[in-house]
């Protein structure tokens, strides 16, 4: 803002901040159903129902859920753990 070219260790400075505040503001958004309640639902089969929730039924990860959740149960408790690290 000075004008002034930032030096390469200013700038993985503000590079570091900026991704920091980028994770700390996705995790204040996100925060919907609480990360126990989400494995909760995972385990019982319904982290397809908590992946919609966080997702407000946009996206395709609710989907994939609900089909790998009705083949088999792992499957759904697996991609549901994994995906579980986009929302926390």
């Amino acid at each position: 803002m000075t004008g002034q070219k930032l030096t390469l260790k200013e700038k993985l400075k503000l590079k570091a901040a900026q991704a920091l505040l980028k994770k700390q503001l996705k995790k204040a958004d996100n925060s919907s159903i609480p990360q126990v309640l989400y494995i909760i639902l995972a385990i019982i089969g319904f982290g397809w129902l908590a992946m919609g929730i966080m997702d407000n039924w946009k996206g395709n990860n609710w989907w994939i859920n609900l089909i790998l959740t009705f083949l088999f149960w792992l499957p759904g408790l697996i991609h549901a753990l994994i995906v579980m690290k986009n929302y926390y």
